[in-house]
């Protein structure tokens, strides 16, 4: 589904090389020719055990093929049943399963048992591996035998394609709509992906070099239209770009105008972040294309992909990318050997090896295999990577509860409270006796005695001058808290998991913005710090120390009584140090202010989240980093040190409902809802007083209401003209009444004007009386 581009750079055209010339040709080839055999095989063991005449069966489709020979029942054998498939999934250790070892055969045994009862079954088992590593005969099964034989004969390949863009610019639209935005590359989040784009290509060395605003821009769009598609964003699918940019890079840079380029882009991601693989016509072009440029650019691997053609299968492409790098190490020095006089840089590996082709092979060994948990870099006493990576422990991918870390907290902030009350002869330690009534007084106790102002005052009361208080407080009053293991346990892995989270930590107020990864992992040579210099210089060395400038920009007086408790100043919160052995590093961090040390073995909740507020910076060595799989455990696998403890699992994987429910797959299996027309109530009406309904109930009621109106207009005319008769009143023909004549209009033709007075003209406009 992959679309072939006409302009490949040739650096980087050996993208698809490794990943896909191992599963076209020399798999098919291995295929075929292991297929043979495998009958040839089994029909000679079953000839010379039964000696019958067997005619040779041919293979069926849906069996495991060759390549998974080796993993494959004989005839003979009886297929594992689903206890002993249960128990070999079981046995399976780290999350997600690992590329190679026993572990992956294990499962892949399981998987194509499975699938050699009920094919039927492949969807599914594509849908549970989502976002895992394949384990390598199940990903030939998949290759080989499923998306090579049976999706080529039931969907063409063109039809694939138009299939695929139609669901994506679909699902495109429907996000637009959902989230109310008026355009796809620009998406609610798309300051905090801006933000991680530009981290990312600042901090990868290999992608420095690309770092340009028109590069970073179709980053940022990319993302955002994946986002708007199925609302999700994960920083390690900026690193999958990287390389798909530079593979599919459009023939004219139009930075004006967003053309198709990003949107494609995008749907490539999606398809590789959903483990689907293109064509295979389209592998073939690519293959040839990018073997042709191989075989100029990089003669050695060229060589040995070709050596490897026919054993395949067997490829440990984790083994083959250390050799690579190992290999380019050994160039490096060699290097440096050969040139006289050079200086040995420490660096100078470190830049060889994030030459641009170096980062591409890693890609290409872990690209289409990668799990959803990134790696981690583990940096060094001098602030660099040190070049071990560790995985990022299944706790950072634990829920974030904001509510049970606040709910715990305040509960743990109880248990650490000192019992207080008042003496218990506070108030009463006075004779007084109330005088009773009848004195025109209140009946309060008053003080016995007199000669002096004391006597006959109110005592013991809470209203009185020296009486006691209201409900005195007493020492056994319920100061502490029990709170649920579980729950306390639940609260730890959300405030881990939200510290690995840089938008939480960043409004924490926490200064990271030079930070060069989060979680930040550093060297166990650290825990053996001794001296507070070597915590500064590491502090500065990491980008920390802006934090710690914070913490004593920071320092004030505080506001309340707690400055007559010896407790004058207060200041904010530093980075927390969490170490698994102390050698000296609580020594050498302790005088540093603002920075608070824990061992990894009693991580506290009022430390990881002060407040209540989750989101604290903090600094991990390499040993306590990696043992949080150990203590809280990885959803497969139990915890080690908590007794058949587990990570608290998401309610919801995918949390966005209504586009699930509006989504093509439940649309196609749900039922039509049922459209019910509701029945309107008429309100009934008074015919008498409605004349609607009358003309609906009697049409002929109209004809009789006309001429009784007219009945009654004659008999009102007639009356009123009689009336008019007697008092003399005339109707003019326009139906105008005059009550008196001297208001009547005259006709002025008949007006006799007289003549005016002689030395007085007449004025005009006036007539005399």
């Amino acid at each position: 589904m992959f679309v072939l581009f006409r302009d490949v750079p040739q650096d980087y055209s050996e993208f698809m090389q490794h990943s896909y010339n191992i599963f076209n040709r020399g798999l098919d080839r291995e295929l075929y020719r292991q297929e043979q055999e495998l009958s040839k095989k089994k029909l000679s063991e079953i000839m010379m055990e039964k000696k019958l005449d067997l005619k040779i069966p041919a293979p069926s489709r849906h069996k495991v093929n060759s390549l998974s020979s080796s993993i494959s029942t004989p005839a003979s054998e009886k297929k594992p049943s689903s206890a002993a498939i249960k128990e070999m999934v079981q046995r399976v250790d780290g999350d997600p399963p690992p590329l190679w070892g026993p572990q992956s055969d294990a499962i892949g045994r399981s998987i194509l048992a499975v699938l050699e009862r009920d094919p039927r079954k492949f969807d599914h088992v594509a849908r549970s591996l989502h976002g895992r590593q394949l384990p390598g005969a199940l990903r030939s099964f998949m290759w080989s035998d499923v998306l090579f034989k049976e999706e080529r004969k039931r969907l063409h390949e063109g039809n694939v394609e138009k299939v695929v863009r139609e669901r994506f610019a679909k699902a495109v639209s429907r996000g637009i709509e959902d989230l109310k935005i008026s355009r796809a590359t620009f998406s609610p989040i798309h300051g905090l992906i801006q933000t991680a784009v530009i981290e990312t290509y600042n901090k990868t060395t290999s992608m420095v070099a690309y770092k340009s605003d028109s590069h970073i821009k179709e980053s940022c769009r990319a993302l955002n239209v994946l986002y708007v598609y199925d609302r999700s964003y994960e920083p390690y699918l900026i690193h999958w770009l990287f390389p798909l940019q530079l593979a599919f890079q459009r023939s004219s840079n139009t930075t004006t105008e967003i053309g198709e380029h990003v949107y494609e882009v995008a749907m490539y991601l999606d398809l590789l972040n959903s483990s689907c693989f293109p064509t295979w016509p389209q592998v073939f072009a690519i293959a040839e294309q990018v073997m042709n440029t191989m075989m100029l650019t990089d003669p050695d691997l060229y060589t040995h992909l070709k050596s490897i053609a026919t054993t395949n299968v067997k490829v440990n492409k984790k083994e083959f990318l250390h050799q690579l790098i190992s290999i380019e190490k050994a160039k490096a020095e060699e290097l440096l050997k050969a040139t006289p006089g050079s200086k040995r840089e420490e660096n100078i590996t470190t830049e060889l090896l994030a030459d641009p082709l170096v980062f591409f092979r890693r890609w290409i060994g872990e690209g289409f295999a990668a799990a959803a948990r990134p790696l981690i870099s583990v940096y060094g006493e001098k602030g660099d990577a040190s070049g071990t990576n560790v995985t990022l422990p299944a706790v950072f991918r634990a829920p974030i509860r904001p509510d049970i870390v606040t709910f715990v907290h305040a509960q743990m902030r109880f248990n650490s409270r000192q019992p207080y009350a008042v003496s218990e002869k506070a108030g009463h330690q006075t004779s007084a006796e109330s005088w009773g009534t009848g004195r025109a007084v209140a009946r309060i106790p008053r003080v016995r005695g007199g000669g002096t102002h004391r006597s006959g005052q109110g005592a013991f009361g809470n209203m009185c001058r020296g009486g006691r208080m209201f409900a005195p407080t007493k020492t056994w009053r319920r100061w502490h808290r029990k709170i649920n293991t579980n729950q306390k346990r639940y609260a730890i892995c959300s405030a881990i998991a939200a510290t690995g989270v840089p938008a939480l930590v960043m409004s924490k107020g926490h200064k990271i913005e030079e930070i060069p990864e989060v979680p930040l992992v550093v060297s166990d040579k650290v825990e053996e710090y001794k001296k507070t210099k070597e915590a500064v210089a590491l502090l500065k060395k990491v980008k920390a120390w802006n934090d710690i400038q914070k913490v004593l920009n920071s320092k004030r007086f505080r506001a309340g009584k707690g400055k007559m408790r010896n407790r004058r100043r207060i200041m904010k919160r530093g980075p927390l140090i969490i170490y698994n052995k102390d050698n000296g590093i609580s020594r050498a961090f302790r005088n540093i202010p603002g920075i608070t040390l824990i061992n990894v073995q009693a991580l506290n909740l009022l430390k990881i989240a002060p407040g209540g507020h989750v989101g604290r910076f903090c600094i991990w060595t390499e040993s306590a980093f990696s043992r949080l799989d150990k203590l809280y455990g990885t959803w497969r696998k139990v915890s080690q040190e908590k007794s058949g403890y587990n990570l608290p699992m998401h309610k919801m994987t995918t949390t966005d409902l209504s586009r699930l429910l509006k989504s093509d797959e439940i649309q196609a299996a749900i039922r039509a809802p049922r459209r019910t027309e509701n029945k309107r109530r008429v309100l009934k009406k008074n015919p008498l007083k409605n004349q609607r309904v009358m003309i609906r109930l009697n049409p002929y009621a109209k004809v009789m209401n006309k001429a009784a109106k007219d009945i009654e207009r004659k008999r009102r005319d007639k009356r009123l003209g009689v009336v008019n008769e007697k008092r003399g009143i005339k109707v003019e023909k326009k139906g105008t009444i005059f009550l008196w004549k001297s208001y009547q209009i005259k006709d002025p033709s008949k007006v006799k004007k007289k003549p005016a007075a002689k030395g007085k003209p007449a004025a005009k406009g006036k007539a005399k009386k």
